[in-house]
């Protein structure tokens, strides 16, 4: 099962993503939030062959808050990533955070 695709079956739900500017590959990053409002990261990236996110368990999340928060900035403003999908992703973590 892929935390991607099935985040409720892991008690999560999307609260935001960023990807890559390129259409044939992925270089995403992930917030997702569990059930008592805990928000979670991951990243994964690849070419079009593999499953985004195929290999990543709930225990590889990294938890978000104030002590994280510009671990995740950094990782989320890979250059790669779309700036404008990073800086929404990062503008609506900072409020939650």
């Amino acid at each position: 099962m892929n935390i991607y695709y099935n985040p409720e079956k892991f008690g999560l739900s999307v609260f935001g993503e960023a990807d890559t500017k390129e259409s044939y590959e992925f270089d995403r990053i992930v917030v997702w939030e569990d059930r008592v409002g805990n928000l979670w990261y991951a990243e994964d990236s690849g070419c079009s062959c593999p499953i985004p996110f195929e290999y990543i368990k709930p225990s590889d999340l990294l938890l978000l808050n104030q002590a994280s928060l510009g671990e995740f900035k950094l990782a989320a403003r890979k250059e790669r990533r779309s700036a404008n999908e990073v800086e929404e992703l990062i503008s609506r973590v900072e409020r939650r955070c």
